[in-house]
């Protein structure tokens, strides 16, 4: 009886919300296009077919400007498109990927779970720098880690930070200086670690390391 449970259990795990098999997550957002570097799965029910086009236009220039700032290339490296999966609400998201407000890209899957409103959505380059960092990352998820075990969650969010760029008035290198002059800065000796990087507030913690891993590719 218990042996009929599990496999009753693992064979639905899907519409028990279980396990989310890549296929479930496809077939439920509805709808994939592709383009030169990507696979991008979507609602259609969500995106007209011009905002379908601004979409891979943005997906394609973030790739042309990653490429060119952190000299890799991921698909033709691994030799495969990258799979973009674009949630028309939190709702949906957190239902096929089990969060409402965090964004994911997996290295190790070369796969990445976004949101998309708009042309120039800079959470794109976010977590696209993600997937590029992969091919200089260490271990088996492929992030910055220390010995291929301990990963430096300070390099790995500081490097998304440092390619995305975002063009706001005031930028983390003039940030991270204000910060230092009001003594709210923390020693960025001790947000490198996992702990150490959420123990700060993430404002901070994001801004003084995209800033110093700027300063590092520069």
């Amino acid at each position: 009886v218990a042996g009929v449970a599990v496999m009753s259990i693992h064979l639905h795990r899907a519409e028990l919300g279980i396990v989310l098999p890549r296929d479930y997550v496809i077939e439920e957002l509805g709808d994939s296009v592709e383009s030169e570097h990507f696979v991008i799965h979507y609602s259609p029910g969500n995106l007209n077919p011009k905002q379908v086009a601004l979409m891979i236009e943005d997906h394609e220039f973030r790739y042309a400007e990653l490429k060119a700032f952190l000299a890799v290339d991921p698909v033709a490296w691994r030799g495969r498109k990258i799979h973009s999966f674009v949630y028309p609400n939190q709702n949906v998201r957190q239902r096929l990927m089990g969060s409402r407000v965090t964004l994911v890209a997996r290295p190790w899957t070369h796969e990445m779970h976004i949101r998309w409103d708009q042309y120039g959505e800079h959470v794109l380059a976010h977590e696209l720098a993600h997937l590029f960092s992969a091919q200089f990352g260490g271990g088996p998820l492929q992030l910055a880690t220390r010995g291929g075990v301990i990963i430096d969650l300070g390099l790995v969010e500081g490097l998304a930070e440092a390619a995305d760029w975002p063009p706001d008035e005031l930028p983390p290198h003039h940030a991270s200086a204000a910060l230092r002059r009001l003594d709210m800065a923390p020693d960025l000796r001790n947000i490198f670690n996992v702990v150490g990087f959420w123990s700060q507030p993430s404002g901070r913690a994001y801004t003084l390391m995209g800033s110093f891993v700027r300063y590092l590719i520069d």
